[in-house]
């Protein structure tokens, strides 16, 4: 039950490990800060057991919720979530690099949401968003 965020100049970096490199199909994603458009604390896409669209990774309703969720509206979302107060939103603009929409994660033991989402606020501030 582990992921581990990691700050660099240009991004904010997901990385799995142990069985969870298994059951969310990657060992880790990069987003770049310019590519964050959002971030928002306990979203309620996280507590929504039973998202609609096709899945890629583990999901056991009430348990966990890991991978990427293909919606029929032509959205994704990837979710590494346990519990559900724990988690944040990261609202990406995708592109060729980063396919999916939102990250949807858990933080890790010893921090807070609010923590996370304020760091992210201010790692974001100081870059512009991609041309469309």
């Amino acid at each position: 039950k582990m992921i581990k965020l990691t700050e660099t100049e240009t991004a904010l970096e997901l990385h799995f490990t142990g069985v969870d490199r298994l059951l969310v199909l990657k060992s880790s994603v990069v987003i770049p800060y310019s590519q964050i458009t959002a971030a928002s604390v306990r979203p309620e896409d996280a507590k929504y057991w039973f998202p609609s669209g096709l899945r890629v990774g583990t999901h056991l309703p009430g348990v966990v919720k890991k991978g990427t969720w293909y919606r029929w509206d032509g959205t994704s979302q990837f979710f590494f979530v346990y519990h559900t107060d724990r988690t944040i939103a990261i609202d990406v603009t995708p592109n060729a690099d980063v396919s999916i929409g939102k990250f949807i994660i858990e933080v890790p033991a010893g921090d807070t949401p609010e923590q996370w989402v304020e760091r992210i606020r201010g790692r974001i501030a100081g870059h512009s968003a991609p041309a469309a």
